[in-house]
């Protein structure tokens, strides 16, 4: 028969009790009272429903932090659009403080540019001749050019080539025209390096580069660069018309230097209602072409309509340059040329002198510019006549032949011209030995310029002509002689000596 229940017995033991160690047959609990389990069921399904953590479950950081946001849904989603947009905030503000450094960096090294472009802008006027701090000789101008292609390393590549451009230009225009033709071919090589070229940029180099050529005495390849030049500009989108009647200009004076009159005189008369038409009749620009035209109408001996053009081209260079200025000097050796070509020497020896002193205070004397104004002054003393007339000519000409073909070569064109004269002179002193040998050396260099039917071959001819003549190769001499008066009588020219 079991025993009866032991009144010391817990039923609340879910799962049995344990005898105690003295053996005796009361027990004593050790589990969890039912009651206890299921209070604790009950809270976690409280906490479940609660979004709380339960205590069931192992805890971990991201476990609570699941609940907090299931019971704060809303809070929670306000803090993240608060801290988005506090990072968004911050990111846009750290962008724009980046631009805005950038923009400052960008805003210094403009500053810096525009500084030196400025710098070099005034620099170059001064060299031109085109600002009232401009009373330096050219040597000093060219010194200050060459500073400025120093200046220009740490520019960009556009504005190194635009820079090295300009300078060549004005460096040529000082008379310096080996050192120009250097500086420009830097300037074509600059410009090579560049990946889109301004049209209108490139056409300017290859205008300048050709009138360069021009000044050089090669007037075949000054036509081939200008011609280019104007090819390129019709491909700018807006190519400006004053570039265009620049380049013309320039075109014209390479046909003019080749003898073909007709076609320079079409296009320098275009050129001139162009420029009357962008410029007004009183600007610098507009007589450019008064005097190239003026020059041409001399060579054609049409001078009653070449005297005005002239005249008027002094006198808006003398209004807007000053009296001083070379250009001005240029313009009063074409109006001496003419005055020779009306047989009035007296006047020519007076254009020439007032050319030649302007020329003095610009130029330093190896250069060509001041070499050819002496050569003009000594061809009006040689035509004059007198023995002291013949005595300045005479040592004139022998400084101007020997600076100008240092400078320029022994064949230029300027340099055979003064070799001429000076032979010319010597013949007439009564020199015949060293006439002779001026006449022969000129005739000789005029041969590796000129085609043998061109003009001042038979014009260097009838010089040595006159040196056999004196020596009394009258049947030598002859021929020479009368072949210049033949070929004269049917071309158009220049006086001889100019």
């Amino acid at each position: 028969t079991p025993p009866s229940p032991d009144p010391l017995r817990d039923d609340n033991c879910a799962n049995g009790c344990a005898e105690t160690s003295t053996g005796s047959s009361s027990r004593r609990c050790t589990r969890t009272p039912r009651g206890g389990i299921a209070a604790e069921l009950a809270e976690d399904v409280r906490r479940h429903l609660a979004n709380e953590p339960l205590s069931a479950r192992a805890d971990s950081f991201w476990y609570r932090a699941d609940r907090f946001v299931r019971r704060n849904p809303i809070g929670v989603a306000v803090a993240c659009g608060v801290l988005l947009l506090v990072l968004a905030f911050s990111g846009a503000l750290a962008v724009q403080l980046r631009k805005t450094e950038t923009k400052r960096a960008e805003a210094v090294m403009a500053q810096k540019r525009a500084g030196v472009l400025l710098n070099i802008s005034l620099k170059l006027m001064e060299a031109a001749g085109l600002s009232s701090s401009s009373q330096r000789n050219d040597r000093e101008k060219l010194e200050t050019l060459e500073e400025v292609l120093l200046t220009i390393k740490d520019l960009p590549p556009t504005d190194q080539a635009q820079v090295s451009n300009r300078v060549g230009f004005v460096i040529d225009q000082l008379g310096f025209h080996q050192e120009a033709a250097r500086t420009l071919h830097e300037a074509k090589t600059l410009f090579e390096t560049i990946s889109q070229i301004d049209p209108r940029m490139y056409a300017r180099l290859l205008n300048n580069r050709g009138l360069n050529a021009i000044h050089r005495g090669k007037p075949q390849d000054g036509e081939e660069l200008v011609r280019e030049a104007i090819e390129v500009l019709d491909t700018a989108p807006l190519p400006h018309p004053s570039d265009r009647a620049k380049m013309r200009t320039n075109l014209a004076t390479a046909l003019d230097n080749q003898g073909r009159q007709e076609e320079a005189e079409k296009i320098f008369r275009k050129v001139l209602a162009t420029k009357r038409d962008l410029f007004g009749t009183r600007h610098i620009e507009y007589a450019v072409t008064l005097n190239n035209l003026g020059q041409l109408l001399i060579r054609q001996r049409k001078l009653e309509e070449a005297e005005p053009l002239i005249r008027q081209a002094v006198r808006i260079r003398r209004d807007s340059l000053g009296a001083d200025h070379s250009w001005v000097a240029t313009t009063l050796i074409n109006l001496g040329v003419l005055q020779l070509e009306r047989g009035d020497s007296t006047a020519a020896v007076e254009d020439f002198r007032e050319a030649l002193q302007i020329r003095r205070q610009s130029f330093s004397i190896e250069n060509p510019n001041l070499s050819r104004a002496m050569s003009a002054l000594g061809y009006a003393l040689l035509i004059r006549g007198s023995e002291q007339d013949l005595i300045e000519a005479e040592t004139l000409l022998r400084e101007a032949h020997a600076v100008h073909a240092a400078s320029e070569g022994p064949t230029h064109f300027h340099t055979l011209v003064m070799q001429r004269n000076l032979a010319a002179v010597l013949l007439a002193r009564g020199d015949l030995q060293d006439g002779n040998q001026h006449a022969k050396e000129a005739l000789d260099g005029f041969l590796q310029v000129y085609s043998h039917d061109h003009w001042r071959i038979a014009d260097a001819e009838s010089v040595w002509g006159l040196a056999l003549l004196r020596f009394g190769r009258i049947r030598e001499a002859e021929p020479l002689i009368r072949r210049r008066r033949d070929l004269y009588a049917i071309s158009a020219r220049a006086p001889p000596g100019t």
